[in-house]
């Protein structure tokens, strides 16, 4: 395990320096240093270029198992190596946020006083909701919803489907645009009216 960790701090290191390099000299550099399941140190060559992306995460990475040897010894190295995944995550979710914001921003230029939803305000409105909660979520009981489907005749739709509704209503001049909607549960949504 010890052999392990020192492996992980020198393959954090030269793989930091050589990412650096890379920087300087417009990404020449196609080798990195992995620690394998058995924590011994091999040399990979031929390796594809990193994205912006993935320099980010492995940047952080690779200073978080730097930072935990100073802080935890080899058992803090270790524990670095398995940040990787969730840096990977948090970007990619503050990635989507901002995308979805962008997008709700456009839609609210439009004046929408007194009207429906478009189909992509509900689309923004929902995807915040997701954001926010980690899953789509009815504002007032707080249940999961399930994804609407489209209405057939004579077919009650589930209590759980997902509906976006005003927050102020369309009669008293609500608009139908992404900062005016709250997603609901159909049970809650029939309740409010």
């Amino acid at each position: 395990m010890i052999g392990g960790g020192i492996n992980s701090l020198r393959s954090s290191v030269s793989n930091l320096s050589a990412r650096a390099y890379n920087v300087l000299i417009s990404d020449r550099v196609r080798n990195k240093y992995e620690v394998d399941e058995s924590g011994y140190l091999n040399l990979v060559t031929g390796v594809p270029k990193e994205t912006k992306k993935e320099k980010i995460v492995n940047t952080i990475g690779d200073l978080a198992t730097i930072g935990l040897a100073a802080i935890g010894g080899p058992e803090g190295m270790l524990t670095a190596q398995g940040t990787k995944p969730t840096f990977l995550r948090a970007f990619e979710s503050v990635r989507a946020y901002q995308k979805n914001e962008a997008r709700a921003a456009r839609l609210n230029k439009v004046d929408r006083s007194g009207m429906d939803f478009t189909k992509a305000g509900k689309q923004v409105v929902i995807k915040r909701n997701e954001i926010k909660y980690g899953k789509v979520k009815c504002e007032r009981c707080g249940v999961a919803t399930t994804p609407a489907k489209q209405s057939k005749k004579g077919i009650v739709p589930k209590k759980t489907e997902t509906q976006v509704d005003h927050i102020k209503r369309r009669r008293e001049g609500g608009r139908g645009n992404p900062d005016n909607g709250q997603v609901y549960c159909r049970k809650c949504n029939l309740e409010k009216h």
